[in-house]
């Protein structure tokens, strides 16, 4: 009997799959795409004979791929479809529901709906994974009678918040953390109407909040102490080019704080850490070099002074580095920008490597 129950949900489990072909046939959904982050475009038909909605995801990554309708406008509440393809080429697609890190005790709020006493609505699904690419394909009722699932009517002329997130490797059902919040966009399923939803992607915000501290600020402070001393401003213009370097970067590290939840748990956030606390500790090393500072002395001593200038270019080469691991993790670059900024980056790098070199077989006893 059990064999036979077993071979009953393997018949319907591949029946379920056989419903749904990949790769996605995209003129069987006509006009009804959407395209978000440049990496992931779904498409859906909203059938209201059967009452039920068919999405196809395609996704430029390895992991798994979350699709999801907001009650609020972000992930907080939300009712989500998460799917992904394991190593072995087997597809996964289950019903979570979102709350605040707070609200439920799984990781982050992310819950399957079966944790939460509700049942998983995913009535057929498929998934293949091939090149970097996945596409997912799944069905599920306009009305699934489940608290926790978002009912999806006809009448609603306004629309439905859809948030999509993905992340590049990691696959269920263990999910880590996507490095970007969902792009969310209001589609109409049943007249195709999409509109783009007001907000700011604060991650977005980050990065540029840090290409000006390290990439614009802190090294035109850098150059003006090492090479603009001769002039009487100069150490007025170091001073509140490196204290705004500063606040600019703690905003911007306030903003990464508040956007993401898995923190320092790779290299880019753990280098940012580091370069956080150096930019924060500089201005005070720096107000004591100037304190303590000697026009008599016969050397330049190794603290505060060759600390503070050994900090600043350990600082600034990190900051230009980390820039640029941003750019790869956050997904937040097109191969002509990445390349222009490793240049620039790479030039502005090397001068402060060459100077520091220069400078520790020539130093120079010339102020502060």
């Amino acid at each position: 009997m059990n064999r036979k129950l077993s071979l009953l949900c393997l018949f319907l489990a591949v029946g379920a799959l056989a419903q749904l072909p990949l790769p996605i046939d995209v003129n069987k959904y006509g006009s009804n795409k959407v395209t978000l982050n440049d990496a992931v475009t779904f498409y859906y038909n909203a059938n209201t004979t059967s009452n039920i909605i068919e999405v196809a995801i395609e996704c430029q990554c390895n992991g798994w791929v979350g699709w999801g309708i907001s009650r609020g406008g972000g992930m907080t509440n939300s009712d989500v479809i998460i799917s992904w393809v394991d190593a072995n080429g087997v597809p996964s697609s289950f019903d979570y529901t979102i709350g605040g890190s707070k609200s439920f005790s799984c990781p982050d709020g992310v819950c399957l709906d079966t944790s939460q006493g509700g049942t998983n609505d995913v009535i057929a699904f498929n998934g293949t994974n091939s090149n970097g690419v996945t596409q997912i394909i799944f069905q599920r009722k306009f009305n699934t009678a489940d608290s926790l699932d978002v009912v999806i009517d006809p009448d609603n002329v306004d629309g439905y918040t859809v948030i999509c997130g993905f992340h590049s490797s990691n696959i269920g059902p263990s999910l880590q953390q996507h490095p970007r919040k969902p792009v969310p966009t209001n589609v109409n399923f049943f007249t195709g109407e999409t509109s783009s939803v007001k907000g700011v992607d604060l991650l977005l915000v980050h990065g540029s909040l840090m290409f000006i501290a390290w990439f614009c600020i802190a090294p035109a402070g850098f150059f003006i102490a090492r090479f603009l001393k001769g002039f009487k401003w100069w150490f007025n213009a170091h001073r509140w080019m490196m204290l705004i370097a500063m606040l600019v970067m703690i905003a911007a590290f306030g903003i990464a704080v508040n956007q993401t939840t898995g923190h320092f748990d790779n290299a880019h956030k753990i280098i940012g850490l580091i370069i956080v606390i150096i930019g924060t500790a500089q201005p005070f090393i720096g107000f004591l070099a100037d304190k303590f500072f000697n026009p008599e002395r016969k050397a330049i001593p190794i603290f505060p002074d060759k600390l503070h200038w050994v900090l600043g270019w350990v600082s600034i080469t990190l900051g230009l580095i980390n820039i640029i691991l941003g750019i790869i993790e956050y997904q937040l670059y097109e191969k002509g920008v990445l390349i222009a900024y490793c240049v620039l980056a790479g030039i502005v790098f090397v001068f402060c490597v060459a100077f520091s070199i220069f400078r520790l077989i020539k130093p120079a006893n010339d102020g502060h």
